[in-house]
């Protein structure tokens, strides 16, 4: 059974691209929606430059942002500079207002007086903040077993239970299933 050391190394050894496209199943699977991954090429694990990385329609009208960061020096800057970006309506072309929250996933840890500068950021623009780090990550990666299974190629569980989504795909792989 992995571990969440395991699960954070398999994290780590990932590049942007892929550290983007797992964000974005983690962030749909806990049900922020479909993600519309515009710092991502689509088809291929690369990264491109803009802001935000993915956003999230809700049903009220407004948008939640994501930046994703596998960057390891100065990890609080550039968390802060994302931050500063997702709040220029000139770059988004999103008034601050239509911005319900801002997610931020991260490879790296900052510390607890770094979190509340981020999160105070926030507060003065109305707009929630939601810190990902590499720990939150790996803990909540635990919960889900296919996402870990098809983005870090680890086993947590012999695969007998899975979401209800998946099972036509899962199930249709197997050497078991019988043809319709």
């Amino acid at each position: 059974m992995a571990t969440v050391n395991t699960i954070e190394n398999r994290i780590l050894e990932m590049d942007g691209g892929e550290f983007q496209k797992l964000c974005d199943a983690y962030l749909f699977t806990i049900g922020y929606g479909k993600p519309n991954s515009t710092g991502s090429v689509a088809g291929a694990n690369k990264v491109r430059k803009g802001t935000p990385d993915t956003f999230f329609e809700l049903p009220n009208g407004k948008l939640v942002f994501a930046e994703y960061t596998a960057q390891k020096d100065n990890l609080f800057g550039k968390l802060e500079s994302d931050l500063g970006k997702c709040f220029d309506e000139e770059k988004t072309e999103v008034p601050i207002s239509k911005i319900e929250e801002i997610i931020m996933c991260y490879t790296g840890q900052i510390k607890p007086a770094e979190v509340l500068s981020l999160k105070s950021k926030c507060e003065d623009k109305g707009v929630k903040l939601n810190l990902f780090s590499i720990s939150a990550l790996a803990n909540g990666l635990i919960n889900h077993p296919l996402l870990v299974r098809k983005f870090l190629n680890l086993t947590l569980d012999t695969g007998q239970v899975i979401p209800l989504e998946s099972f036509p795909s899962v199930y249709g792989k197997s050497k078991f299933s019988t043809p319709r």
